[in-house]
């Protein structure tokens, strides 16, 4: 074998091994991608007011009995009733409202809206008396565990609004709900359904 000879055949086996060498190399992102797994997942979640209110009971006046064009009278939240000299309560009917309050903040001032308040519209009784005269329902007042104290919300219009500060007490209770009517320049005749809306949030 000639030397030019011996010179290819090392320079083929050589070049052969290199190719070798090379068909077994993997680039690493190739291996990487080949070993990688994925899962995917929702995060959820939601703000939400901080407080859950529901209907009780209905506030009741009764049967009231207006002795001057000018007077009222206060429906306590323990259902007691209270007023001028132009009244007089009929009966036992008069009975507190309520609401069931579901408090989540403890700690933070609640703003307390209530719509519905100011005129009430008097329709003739069932025996057919009425309607005569104006009456107002002028203020709400509001207490239980989930307040500190008796609150007083009074009709600006037809809207009422107060804030209680570290109102609550207990994370879910009944608010007893009173109020009280107003009237002047006619005696009132006549029956009443005021539909009030209480709205509280932080």
């Amino acid at each position: 074998m000639s030397n030019q000879k011996a010179y290819n055949l090392s320079k083929k086996a050589a070049t052969g091994a290199a190719l070798v060498a090379l068909s077994g190399f993997v680039p690493q992102p190739m291996m990487q991608s080949a070993n990688a797994a994925s899962a995917a997942i929702n995060v959820s979640g939601s703000f939400v007011t901080g407080v859950t209110l529901t209907p009780g009971v209905a506030v009741n006046f009764g049967k009231l009995l207006a002795t001057a064009a000018t007077g009222n009278i206060t429906l306590s939240t323990a259902g007691v009733l209270s007023g001028s000299v132009g009244v007089k309560k009929v009966g036992a009917l008069a009975a507190n409202g309520s609401i069931k309050a579901t408090i989540a903040n403890k700690t933070a001032a609640m703003n307390v809206t209530i719509k519905g308040l100011g005129p009430v519209v008097l329709a003739a009784t069932v025996n057919g008396a009425g309607p005569a005269g104006t009456a107002k329902l002028t203020k709400i007042l509001m207490k239980g565990a989930a307040l500190n104290t008796l609150r007083t919300v009074t009709a600006v219009g037809t809207t009422g609004k107060t804030t209680v500060t570290a109102a609550v007490t207990t994370p879910a209770a009944v608010i007893a709900l009173g109020g009280r009517l107003d009237w002047t320049g006619a005696i009132p005749l006549g029956s009443f359904t005021q539909a009030i809306t209480v709205i509280m949030a932080f």
